[in-house]
């Protein structure tokens, strides 16, 4: 399946907020393909793959060309029966994507095939994330949002009591 590509170039008054990062020539793109809103994106380890949710209860994949000479190619990942809240790309296998949705699973996904493994759970899921040697999943149901520090010997969650 291929996904529908606009490209748009953007450019403002040629500031910029960051010293030393010019935004004037700057290219963005944008994909069509889901059919609702989407809550989240991600770049897998390789930055050639772009992961993204929606609440039309389907993640997809794209595969990007950083030079833009090829159509974007898409993979649509269906199997969640709500809202895909979350994903996140394992940090160690650029084809392995992880989904968290209301239906209170998460998902386990071959980008390249579109099969996944499932993984059901006790309440909606809105956070996930990989521990940074991809060996460790975590995931939140209530909780705004959850992290690794970069050497995985610390977890940190923020809830909505204000707390981290």
């Amino acid at each position: 399946m291929e996904g529908k590509e606009d490209d748009r170039r953007r450019g403002g008054g040629g500031g910029s907020s960051t010293p030393g990062m010019n935004l004037k020539n700057l290219v963005s793109r944008e994909y069509f393909g889901h059919k609702k809103k989407v809550h989240s994106v991600a770049w897998n380890c390789l930055g050639t793959k772009l992961a993204s949710g929606s609440i039309d209860h389907t993640a997809r994949v794209w595969s990007i060309d950083p030079h833009g000479h090829s159509k974007v190619k898409d993979i649509e990942l269906k199997g969640h029966t709500d809202c895909v809240d979350q994903l996140c790309w394992d940090p160690k296998h650029p084809d392995t994507v992880a989904t968290a949705a209301a239906d209170k699973s998460i998902r386990l996904w071959d980008a390249r095939s579109g099969k996944c493994q499932v993984v059901e759970l006790s309440g909606e899921n809105i956070n996930i994330t990989y521990k940074h040697g991809g060996t460790q999943i975590a995931v939140g149901n209530k909780i705004n949002e959850i992290a690794w520090n970069k050497t995985g010997d610390l977890f940190f969650i923020t809830t909505g009591l204000g707390g981290l």
